[in-house]
């Protein structure tokens, strides 16, 4: 019988690779080590120059004053199995009575040090509880100066000590009793307060707390055993890093109650799913259950079948009371329980695993997660999604909380993020509410408007929308799993940094997600802003382990000069970070594809400095869909933020859009404020100005804008628009989402787009724009127009209509150089790129392909 968590020896001898792996035969806390971990052990770094105390004397002092107990009655050591030797070493007792099974360590270290054996038996027929007449026969015949082992939980059964047991052991003062309690806090038996010096209690800190790296443990009880104890331990057995935690671990018994409540759970969880399928399960407590095996089944086959799945149990074999039979499992998360109980599935069904066809744990899912917002998240999930397209998969993008003005309406009339649009188009599938289940619209520096699976759900203040979590997550993960019900493969993105530590407990769409779905992660980095490895090292720093487990390496975006001066950095990330940077993209200048970030918005405004027309975007403050300009970048236009009055005059302008704005009342009285209201005016009486408004910008062209029913003022409120337009808007409860289509009157143009907004504009018969009434308005004097259609400028021959227009009606006479808004084209273009200059092979082998 070998301890569990042989992590190299199955590497070596079933040849899974590592990330593969679930390891059932090592019994340690499933949730992993505290966040905090991490940052104590860095601080301690600094002194690791220094000595430890000699035998603990300040962790001592802590755990005395936590739980008022003489800090003599307490000794440390490197780990609980230390803490046995020298216990035994000391002790010398005469004989040893286990009951059996029991942990191995105590046979085993007694028979290192020859001291005789009493095993008293239990099996199966009795649930693994000796009966007290043959424990009371058992302890009356030990020598005077004996001891007693027992597990509280015992190991592998997992059952609690009864107190009739401590009782009898206690009667006989001069019979040491050792009660080891590795597995206690694990239990909801675990006692906040150690008060017993009537005998000794042995406890493990490095399974309840998930440090067994680290090895610590103590030994509490009478103060004289304690010394002699001691005496023979060597100095400095607890090194500063495990001491520096044993004294944090005192201020964060929460993490235990998660725990346990978990382990409580998950436990229960497995035990209904054996006895299920016909095995016998232990009634045990403890945070791993030991089961035996149906006698129509081969344990070989069965061991051999879950291992060749990369689920390594614990298997026993010449103990008392078990057999072949017998195998013993951790309790882990819930995602890695149903895996087991998956396979478990498979072999009870068809018990002969040579015929099955292997089961790769690790999901067909990969999730994209940003240093920071804009680091180019959006397109590398859309570059993975034609990748994975291209090579025959169906391929979804999926991105649980969107925070973005800029949206798309899907052909179910459902508002998403415009990037989940892209990513879709990559794909080659049709956009829906799935690939979005939330996105946030914000109305103010603390609100937004939530939609909610594609349609308006509320308005909420951040407190007030976090406050909301547990059912938007059930959204979030109700989408998610209908969406991975239709396809091979989910290409995951996340939002902002998953390193906003202020942010964490609330997540919905970084690292809560890629747990949820157990999906790798690579973490990417803008180094064009520069600090990308020091973001890198940042994020790990901060991460919990379940999560730094789940990154499986780095893409470093937007890079421009020779990569090979990247060598020497990434072999010390893959060092120290233990993580590979997988791929290098350079930056592509003007890639011309839509971005989601507001933080690309100024990338607009890069002017080539040489273009024919100079086209004015009026800066709103709660712009969106911004991306409705994004098809001049082709042209030879120079686009022109007017964020200020001045800015109006610093060059010729030819025309000036006024674009979408998620509040459209109160933008325009900003600019009211700011003059720029005023300058428009002024700019479209000037002869051959013209002036377009789109979306929210159409409405403010208008006479006036009317909030009623309080959507974004005050009930009742009315504001004065420009005038340049015979409009009257009134702002309506019901979002307008829907997908159009139609014909440009005077240019005879077919036209697409979508429309997104809460205002029904009145628009007299002779000012239609379009075929389609009440789609948008020209005033046949001037010649201004303004459109509720969103991507009118997508089209390529409405769009060079329109600028030809510009050009004849200034007089300028050369001969422009028309360019093309191929969306597919530039998709093809950015995923070659991308493709060229990552590790594919790598990143198939962390999704299991």
């Amino acid at each position: 019988m070998k301890h569990g968590g042989h992590i190299a020896e199955y590497l070596k001898k079933w040849d899974i690779p590592e990330e593969d792996i679930l390891d059932y035969s090592a019994n340690i806390n499933p949730l992993g080590y505290p966040d905090w971990l991490r940052a104590v052990i860095n601080i301690e770094l600094d002194r690791i120059e220094h000595y430890p105390e000699p035998h603990q004397e300040s962790l001592k002092e802590a755990y005395s004053q936590s739980w008022s107990i003489d800090p003599k009655e307490i000794i440390f050591a490197n780990g609980a199995t230390e803490i046995l030797f020298f216990t035994l070493f000391t002790l010398k007792p005469s004989k040893v009575l286990l009951l059996s099974p029991s942990y191995g360590d105590y046979r085993d270290a007694c028979l290192k040090l020859n001291i005789p054996i009493i095993e008293l038996e239990s099996g199966w027929e009795n649930n693994f509880v000796p009966s007290l007449e043959d424990f009371k026969l058992a302890l009356e015949n030990l020598p005077k100066d004996s001891m007693v082992i027992l597990g509280n939980p015992n190991n592998p059964s997992g059952l609690v000590v009864e107190k009739s047991l401590i009782d009898l052991c206690q009667s006989r003062s001069e019979v040491t009793l050792l009660l080891d309690e590795s597995f206690i806090d694990l239990t909801d038996k675990s006692k906040d307060q150690y008060p017993t010096t009537d005998y000794l209690v042995m406890r493990s800190l490095t399974k309840a707390w998930a440090i067994p790296g680290l090895r610590l443990g103590y030994l509490q009880g009478p103060a004289p055993i304690l010394s002699s104890i001691e005496h023979n331990i060597p100095q400095w057995s607890v090194n500063r890093l495990a001491a520096a935690v044993g004294r944090e671990l005192l201020t964060h018994k929460k993490y235990l109650k998660e725990s346990q409540k978990m382990i409580e759970k998950e436990r229960n969880y497995l035990k209904n799913e054996l006895k299920g399928r016909g095995f016998w399960v232990a009634p045990g407590e403890a945070n791993f259950l030991l089961f035996r095996l149906p006698q129509n089944y081969s344990p070989s086959d069965f061991y051999d079948f879950l291992a060749s799945q990369g689920l390594f149990i614990r298997l026993y074999k010449d103990v008392k009371g078990l057999d072949d039979y017998d195998f013993r499992i951790a309790v882990k998360d819930h995602f890695s329980n149903s895996r087991l109980i998956e396979r478990i599935n498979a072999f009870v069904k068809q018990p002969h695993p040579s015929t099955q066809r292997k089961h790769r744990l690790t999901p067909k899912r990969l999730m994209i997660l940003g240093t920071a917002s804009n680091a180019g998240k959006s397109l590398m999930v859309m570059a993975f999604c034609r990748i994975f397209r291209d090579l025959g998969y169906s391929v979804a993008p999926f991105k649980a909380q969107n925070m973005s003005l800029n949206s798309f309406v899907t052909s179910h009339g459902e508002e998403i993020g415009r990037a989940q649009a892209l990513q879709a188009l990559a794909a080659g599938i049709e956009a829906d509410a799935r690939m979005n289940p939330v996105l946030l619209k914000p109305t103010s520096d603390q609100g937004s408007q939530i939609i909610v699976c594609g349609k308006p759900w509320d308005q909420l203040q951040a407190r007030a929308y976090y406050q909301k979590r547990e059912y938007l997550w059930s959204q979030i993960t109700q989408s998610y799993e209908n969406l991975s019900r239709d396809y091979d493969m989910i290409i995951m993105e996340g939002a902002g940094s998953p390193g906003e530590i202020n942010l964490k407990k609330y997540d919905m769409v970084n690292m809560a997600m890629a747990k949820y779905a157990q999906s790798p992660v690579l973490l990417t980095g803008d180094i064009d802003k520069g600090g990308v490895y020091a973001s890198f090292y940042g994020h790990m720093n901060v991460m919990a382990q379940w999560e730094r487990n789940l990154v499986k390496g780095f893409l470093v975006n937007k890079f421009r000069g020779d990569v090979s001066f990247l060598t020497e950095a990434h072999d010390q990330v893959l060092k120290e970070l233990g993580k590979p940077v997988v791929g290098i993209i350079p930056y592509q200048h003007n890639h011309g594809l839509p971005e989601e970030d507001s933080v690309s918005y100024d990338l607009h405004f890069q002017s080539k400095g040489s273009g024919l027309i100079n086209l004015g975007i009026v800066r709103l403050g709660h712009l969106s869909n911004f991306t409705d300009i994004a098809p001049f970048q082709q042209e030879e236009v120079n686009l022109i933020s007017i964020d200020t009055v001045e800015d109006m005059d610093k060059v010729p302008l030819h025309g000036i859009i006024l674009p979408g704005t998620k509040r459209t009342i109160e933008d325009l009285r900003h600019l009211k404020k700011d003059g720029r209201f005023q300058a428009i005016k002024e700019y479209a009486r000037r002869k051959n100005s013209l002036v377009i408004g789109i979306c929210g910008g159409f409405q403010m062209m208008g006479l006036s804008i009317s909030d009623n029913l309080g959507i974004e003022e005050a009930p009742g409120t009315e504001e004065e628009g420009l005038g340049l337009l015979p409009l009257h808007t009134q702002l309506m409860r019901e979002k307008h989402l829907v997908q159009m289509n139609s014909r440009h009157k005077e240019y005879a143009l077919k036209v697409a787009g979508y429309e997104i907004h809460h205002g029904a504009t009145e628009i007299p018969e002779d000012w239609d724009l379009f075929e389609e009434p009440g789609l948008g308005a020209q005033n046949p004097r001037d010649n201004h127009w303004g459109s509720y259609l969103h991507g009118i400028f997508d089209n390529d021959d409405f769009r060079h209509r329109f600028l030809q227009e510009l050009l004849d009606k200034h007089h300028i006479d050369i001969m422009p150089k028309w360019g093309s808004y191929n969306v597919e084209a530039k998709i093809k273009h950015f995923t070659e790129v991308v493709r060229e200059s990552i590790d594919m092979d790598y990143i198939k082998k962390i999704m299991g392909l």
